[in-house]
């Protein structure tokens, strides 16, 4: 086993006489079906040993030896894959060494799955998507030696919990591995386990995270240039916002990272379309913000602009993350910024309702855009030169603009777009489009 990744392992449940179960833990009723009950009374397990570690049954408890191997466990039954289910169990790490670790599996199937993995100082969940392993969180805490521990891990829908010693350790969203699959659980010891449970729910917790309905609330997304592409707080009222919601990147010496007022499951139903200005993903990260309820805000209806920049697309580390899901755009090379010489005339394609009435008599220039492929179910409403530079796009019932443009560079001859009042016009539309309202007004 290699120990700096995740244990990872297959259980394939075997189902026994299911039988109703609840239980009550840190003042939360969890209700249930009971598919496993394993004391190990019985002097001997059930199931089928795997990896090259030494575990056995010994006086009524399962333990995992001091091998610096990982050994793991599965049912000897039918195979069933389960989706929302809970798992407990106790376990005691009898001492502290760097190899010590306890992992549960989760929708294992194929080369996906998630994996709680559980040391004597800290506990984290990480995700396998494709092959390739992902931290999604990590905390910090100590554990007495020679001490039982309950733990209790539960998947429902897209909201992972896990607890220990009846208290929430972390809560999070994640829904890119949505499938049903595997659950199992390994480990290298010393550790002691004991009366594992396996609860399966019928049904999905669903995300309450349907937008706003009035006015038109934004999270802004304040990034790099924000103010010359004029979209501060005070900038954004003018063009019809009745809610914002604003963050500002700060700038270390180790990270860049935004401080967002809230939650991002408590900001979004808030607001009618998130803004990022000049913003990467791993600002977004860094914050503590789930990107993943932003993919489920948008699918029920919300709306997302994205502006260009440095820090936007392919610059901004998009790549095989929630936002190239939503883009309108292939997101591929980091230096996808290309400069235009001589800059590039905007000019209206189609009539879309974003563009539809714009006045382009007056010469409008891009100097610096971002060269990308569209989306085959993407429309380019505007481009510069023949050049794309608003992109729309429809992701479930919500809907996404991505304008291609930056706020970089000067022009000799004509006025740069960010300049003029059509910009300011062209933004206010593209704002309420994405928030699926309709604007008469032309100010």
């Amino acid at each position: 086993m290699q120990l700096n990744r995740p244990i990872i392992v297959v259980l394939i449940v075997f189902i026994v006489s299911p039988s109703a179960y609840c239980t009550k833990a840190a003042g939360e009723k969890k209700a249930g079906t009971l598919i496993e009950n394993e004391t190990f009374d019985g002097g001997h397990i059930r199931w089928i040993r795997k990896g090259r570690g030494e575990s056995g049954v010994k006086n009524g408890l399962l333990y995992f030896k001091d091998d610096d191997r990982s050994c793991q466990w599965t049912f000897n039954g039918s195979q069933k894959l389960l989706q929302n289910l809970r798992v407990d169990m106790d376990i005691k790490f009898l001492a502290n060494k760097n190899h010590t670790a306890m992992g549960i599996g989760l929708r294992q199937k194929g080369t996906d799955a998630y994996s709680v993995t559980i040391t004597p100082d800290k506990t984290s969940l990480s995700r396998k998507l494709k092959g390739n392993w992902k931290t999604l969180i990590s905390k910090k805490r100590k554990l007495s030696l020679n001490r039982w521990h309950s733990v209790s891990v539960k998947i429902n829908g897209s909201w992972i919990t896990f607890r220990m010693n009846g208290k929430e350790i972390f809560k999070i969203l994640d829904s890119m591995i949505p499938q049903a699959g595997k659950v199992g659980f390994g480990g290298v010891g010393p550790i002691a386990v004991d009366n594992i449970k396996i609860v399966k729910f019928p049904e999905t917790m669903q995300v309450a995270l349907v937008p706003k309905k009035d006015g038109l609330g934004i999270l802004a997304l304040e990034g790099l240039y924000y103010h010359i592409y004029r979209c501060s707080p005070e900038e954004l009222k003018v063009v019809g916002a009745t809610r914002i919601e604003s963050s500002f990147l700060s700038h270390t010496s180790k990270k860049d990272t935004l401080t967002i007022p809230l939650e991002a499951e408590k900001i979004l139903p808030l607001v009618n379309v998130v803004l990022m200005v000049n913003i990467d993903a791993d600002a977004l990260k860094n914050s503590g913000f789930n990107t993943q309820l932003l993919y489920d805000f948008v699918q029920k209806g919300g709306g997302l602009v994205i502006l260009g920049g440095q820090f936007s697309f392919g610059g901004g580390g998009y790549k095989g993350t929630v936002f190239e899901k939503l883009c309108p755009v292939e997101v591929k090379s980091p230096f996808d910024r290309i400069q235009a010489k001589p800059p590039l005339l905007m000019q209206a394609t189609g009539t879309h309702p974003i563009v539809q009435g714009l006045d382009f008599s007056e010469k409008l220039l891009v100097v610096w855009y971002h060269d990308i492929t569209v989306k085959p179910d993407s429309r380019v409403i505007l481009e510069a030169s023949g050049k794309p530079i608003v992109v729309v796009r429809r992701v479930g019932k919500g809907r996404v603009v991505a304008f291609l443009g930056t706020v970089l560079g000067e022009t000799n001859n004509g006025t740069a777009f960010w300049k003029t009042r059509m910009w300011r016009k062209l933004l206010k539309r593209m704002l309420f489009w994405a928030a699926g309202k309709e604007t008469s007004d032309n100010k």
